[in-house]
């Protein structure tokens, strides 16, 4: 749960559904999204779904992602709702059906998942929204994130994160597939999702296209001792 979006879900995974280490799992959803109280111009949507999804190991540090499920959306926009996202629910109205296909792909070589100091992790991410659906389009993310040690007791971190989306068939990109940046996690110092093109009313739309980098260094808490829970960091972000 955050401030816009409502998430209930239950999963199941099977991690040794076959003998050389793939997994199988399902899972059913309701996310609930709710931007009139974020910098994000404002409209709600309620999402119901459920999908299958596979893991294929690789090798020790590396493993592909497939996965398939069917979603079905409602719209809701206000009267300070943007013009774009009225036209939009204007043509593929209030509520829509989709068949979306992903597939993922991660390696991870870092010593340590809570608390790393060498090695990097590198993930990529592509949704597309089958052809039989009501809608047409897709979305790619790739991450990588290089951890470094500086010193004992300081690590150097440097993250990179990337992505495009579009619409194919002749159809736009949805309006809530749009890229934001600002907040933590992103660009800190802003308000989150607060960086990004505008309408000439001042509205957030968000882009098709988001480059972030991040670049820290991370550094025990003075009077923590060797306690690994909480650092430190000094950072640039944009």
């Amino acid at each position: 749960t955050s401030q816009m979006n409502q998430v209930y879900s239950i999963s199941y995974t099977n991690p040794y559904y076959t003998d050389d280490g793939v997994s199988r799992g399902f899972d059913l959803y309701q996310r609930n999204t709710d931007t009139t109280t974020t910098s994000i111009s404002p409209y709600k949507s309620y999402t119901s779904g459920g999908g299958v999804r596979f893991g294929v190991p690789i090798d020790e540090d590396e493993t592909m992602h497939y996965g398939l499920s069917v979603e079905q959306a409602t719209y809701e926009l206000n009267e300070s709702s943007p013009v774009q996202f009225h036209d939009y629910v204007r043509t593929f109205g209030t509520t829509t059906n989709n068949l979306l296909a992903t597939v993922g792909w991660t390696r991870d070589s870092r010593d340590s998942a809570i608390y790393p100091t060498d090695g990097k992790v590198q993930r990529a991410f592509v949704e597309v929204v089958t052809p039989i659906s009501d809608q047409r389009y897709y979305k790619l993310t790739y991450q990588h994130q290089k951890f470094h040690p500086v010193s004992k007791d300081v690590t150097l971190l440097v993250n990179v994160e990337t992505g495009v989306a579009g619409g194919y068939d002749g159809k736009p990109l949805p309006f809530f597939k749009n890229f934001y940046a600002g907040g933590v996690g992103s660009v800190r110092g802003y308000e989150p999702n607060s960086i990004g093109p505008r309408d000439i009313s001042g509205n957030l739309l968000g882009g098709d296209k988001r480059v972030l980098l991040n670049s820290e260094f991370l550094f025990p808490m003075p009077g923590y001792g060797k306690e690994k829970s909480v650092r430190l960091s000094a950072f640039v972000d944009g």
